[in-house]
């Protein structure tokens, strides 16, 4: 090969890496999505934004978020109790990735926050037991659970989230979007 020959296919080389590399930028910044004024942006397998200096960061894609209801509360009215449990069943267990979005998006911003289970089973031997019917002026408990019927609601101070194993991510990611005032 000459030299002529060579410097011929590095430029065309060069113009279309190029060319390539607005085109993957372009995609990049096209696969940024605006739900409710907030810019998300892909972020390992899930969707980040910043809101009030905060990190959230969602596995579910915003926008598939738009029909789920959840309750109109806000992380104060969650923390004036002075216990919160968190209650959820082992034997029946979240999926990973509602858990994650708990654990990251939620129990950052609240008091005092203590592990409990629905009811009694081998995992639950050295935590309380604590559901809905166990909320009250000193202690609020957030109850997830799998379910075939599908809610999230704040009733007599008990958050229940509890839908099929399929959507409770996507409540649980409407819930955290809502308690940031992503609304």
């Amino acid at each position: 090969m000459n030299k002529k020959h060579f410097m011929s296919i590095f430029i065309a080389s060069i113009m279309i890496l190029s060319v390539l590399g607005i085109a993957i930028q372009y995609t990049t910044d096209s696969e940024n999505i605006k739900f409710r004024k907030q810019k998300f942006t892909p972020y390992q397998g899930g969707w980040i934004t910043y809101k009030d200096n905060k990190q959230i960061i969602i596995p579910t894609q915003p926008d598939l978020l738009q029909y789920q209801q959840v309750p109109d509360i806000t992380f104060t009215d969650l923390n004036k109790a002075n216990k919160i449990y968190f209650s959820s069943n082992p034997k029946n267990q979240l999926p990973q990735q509602a858990l994650f979005s708990i654990q990251n998006n939620i129990f950052p911003y609240l008091n005092n926050v203590i592990i409990s289970c629905i009811e009694d089973s081998e995992a639950c031997v050295s935590l309380p037991l604590k559901a809905c019917k166990d909320a009250g002026q000193e202690a609020i408990v957030i109850q997830a659970q799998l379910s075939e019927s599908q809610e999230t609601t704040f009733n007599n101070n008990c958050l229940l989230i509890q839908g099929p194993t399929h959507l409770i991510t996507q409540q649980v990611d409407a819930l955290v979007l809502s308690l940031h005032s992503i609304k």
